[in-house]
């Protein structure tokens, strides 16, 4: 499935500053969704990018990557091209956000389950 997933980012083609422009005013300005799509397609390696920087084990890489991806659409949705800010920049923080908060909850549930055992055994 990893292997699959590299072979698709290489596919993605990457935007021109202008068509960048162009899909933020058609996605922004009239909610074409189909601008959207490709915004997100788009900076799909973005999240690959951070997702690997963050050096996980392997075996949580596919996961988090699904997290990231959930950081960049949110990116995408809450980006105001207008305040002049590079999106890479914006959406970057908000992948390894969403990677790290999906982190915190696995952890706490892990402890929780932890606990829970624990208690169980003691009570035996």
């Amino acid at each position: 499935m990893f292997d699959e997933y590299v072979r698709e980012l290489r596919r993605v083609r990457t935007l021109t500053p202008g068509e960048e422009r162009e899909l933020w005013e058609r996605y922004k300005g009239r909610q074409d969704r189909q601008a959207r799509s490709r915004l997100i397609e788009a900076y799909q390696p973005l999240v690959f990018k951070v997702v690997m920087g963050m050096r996980l084990p392997e075996a949580h890489l596919m996961d988090m990557i699904q997290e990231g991806t959930v950081g960049l659409i949110d990116a995408v949705e809450r980006f105001e091209p207008g305040r002049g800010f590079r999106f890479s920049t914006y959406a970057a923080y908000r992948i390894r956000g969403a990677v790290l908060n999906a982190l915190r909850r696995e952890r706490a549930r892990a402890n929780s389950l932890e606990a829970v055992s624990y208690t169980h055994l003691r009570a035996h």
